[in-house]
């Protein structure tokens, strides 16, 4: 006997989620070991219209959490983030405002 048209719904929706959520994680860990990398996320998910089924409660609550300690994650990433432009922002501003101006270097051979 097959399963439920609302558990097959649910069942493919949190397969769909599941692989969002180690999306996020692998782009995680590329910001994490090369800052300089800029991601291009493009998961969204949406969950089915119909009542989640009592058999998949477990599986959706595990991954509940685990998309949750992901978005925490971001979020820590997105601060980090955010302090180093603001740092960055002042520095520029800094050495605008210095008389001599800002630094100039010329390379040239002896």
């Amino acid at each position: 006997m097959s399963p439920a048209p609302e558990a097959r719904t649910w069942a493919e929706a949190l397969d769909a989620l599941e692989v969002d959520t180690a999306e996020v994680e692998r782009l995680l860990l590329v910001i994490e070991a090369d800052p300089d990398v800029v991601p291009d996320p493009s998961a969204t998910w949406t969950a089915p219209a119909e009542p989640l089924p009592a058999e998949l409660a477990p599986r959706a609550a595990a991954l509940l959490t685990r998309h949750q300690q992901a978005v925490e994650r971001v979020t820590a990433a997105m601060t980090a983030i955010r302090r180093q432009q603001r740092r960055s922002t002042q520095l520029a501003s800094r050495l605008d405002q210095r008389p001599e101006g800002r630094p100039v270097y010329v390379d040239r051979a002896v």
